[in-house]
């Protein structure tokens, strides 16, 4: 009996320990894989990065040249690439809305800009609180005076 205990034991051992190193092994291969991934992954965010702002600077440079209906297309197609300057483009497409008298477009813009990105500095500088009370009063009025550059 003592020898049927004995090979259990070892069979359990031997078992447990071949079973080890396979279950550590498979997870080394999912970290290689997942470390193999990363730069990829990181090089198609930083070309996507660089795609949006090409769009947000082409845009920006309609708007400079003020033609303005051509802006709006650019701003469009920065606002959809995404990337970190949505909330510039989504001011500058409702300035560029007011340009061309849109002005119930140019307040809804300012209304999507301030509900998805409500700390933006693109809300918060001076000279766009008349925006924002126009926004609030649900008043036509946008002013006519063009903001500072950041």
């Amino acid at each position: 009996m003592k020898t049927n205990k004995s090979i259990s034991i070892f069979v359990v051992v031997l078992s447990l320990s071949t079973a080890l190193p396979l279950r550590v092994s498979a997870q080394t291969a999912d970290e290689k894989e997942k470390a193999k991934q990363q730069p990829q992954q990181d090089r198609e965010k930083a070309r996507l990065e660089r795609e949006s702002e090409r769009a947000y600077q082409q845009a920006k440079k309609l708007v400079d040249k003020g033609q303005w209906e051509e802006a709006l297309k650019s701003l469009d197609d920065a606002i959809k690439k995404g990337g970190s300057r949505v909330d510039g483009a989504l001011y500058w497409l409702a300035y560029a809305q007011s340009k061309l008298n849109q002005r119930a477009e140019a307040l809804s813009t300012l209304a999507g800009l301030n509900k998805t990105f409500p700390d933006s500095r693109w809300l918060m500088m001076p000279g766009r609180s008349k925006w924002k009370s126009a926004r609030r009063a649900d008043s036509p009025s946008i002013p006519k005076t063009r903001p500072t550059k950041i």
